[in-house]
């Protein structure tokens, strides 16, 4: 049988592993005497560990050279969540994630859009009309973000819930288009290819409006006039889950409009 102490000391191993894996690298990096002590990094954190497990105070430099996460233990765990930060110490979700986004107002949406959002993970097809830019930019454009081409037919959507958010696939006739969806300082955040977007979810008149709050091109920020053609909505129509979704750039012009149906049980 595992003695108390055994229990201790992997939980601490567990706890501090979590601490490192989520110190960004600029805690870890920044300079070149951090990059030098970077590299011992793993017999560093050992020595915290038996520090941490006696009781005793870690010496300066481990607890300098692993950053602020180990130093400073679940708080600022907790602040890394808070700005963004997704590393291994983040737990499984207890909320489905359009819940947490949305908190009280997610129990003032149509039963179908519920139901579509509480289950985690499954599978749902329907029907798709999509249109998409005619110029040779507004092409490129949504080559780069992975938009599907101008096509109709069936759709099957898959989200695969995990405890970094949600990934969601969608199979057009001719295209796939995968994302993956996540809680992003309160709001919802999702990565479309090297694009990233931060929502501003509003329930209204039975409808659910997303909006772009902030977009980056991988981590350089962009303004966000240039995402105000960028509109979607989820509905409820003859009983059934509808979509509609709009991509258009200032100059540039449409990028991809695509609407339709799925159907969910």
């Amino acid at each position: 049988m595992q003695s108390v102490r055994g229990i201790e000391i992997s939980s601490r191993i567990r706890d501090l592993r979590a601490a490192f894996c989520a110190t960004p690298a600029v805690h870890r990096s920044h300079s070149r005497g951090r990059r030098h002590v970077a590299r011992r990094a793993p017999s560093l954190l050992l020595r915290a560990l038996d520090a941490d497990v006696r009781g005793t105070r870690a010496p300066a430099t481990t607890a300098w050279a692993l950053g602020p996460p180990l130093r400073r233990g679940s708080a600022c765990r907790s602040r890394l969540r808070r700005r963004g930060y997704h590393g291994r110490m983040r737990p499984p979700p207890s909320l489905p994630l359009l819940r947490s986004v949305l908190g009280p107002a997610f129990d003032r949406l149509p039963a179908v859009l519920r139901a579509l959002h509480s289950q985690g993970s499954g599978t749902w097809t329907g029907e798709v009309l999509v249109r998409s830019g005619s110029n040779l930019l507004s092409r490129l454009c949504a080559w780069v973000a992975g938009l599907p081409p101008r096509c109709e037919g069936r759709i099957q959507v898959g989200i695969e819930a995990s405890a970094d958010g949600e990934t969601w696939t969608r199979r057009f006739p001719a295209h796939v288009m995968r994302s993956s969806l996540f809680l992003d300082r309160g709001r919802l955040g999702e990565w479309l290819g090297p694009m990233r977007f931060r929502y501003r979810l509003e329930p209204e008149g039975g409808r659910l409006l997303w909006s772009v709050e902030r977009a980056w091109l991988l981590f350089l920020p962009l303004p966000r006039a240039l995402f105000r053609g960028v509109v979607a909505s989820e509905s409820v129509d003859d009983g059934r889950y509808t979509f509609d979704v709009a991509a258009a750039l200032p100059v540039i012009g449409l990028l991809v409009h695509y609407r339709g149906w799925l159907d969910v049980r």
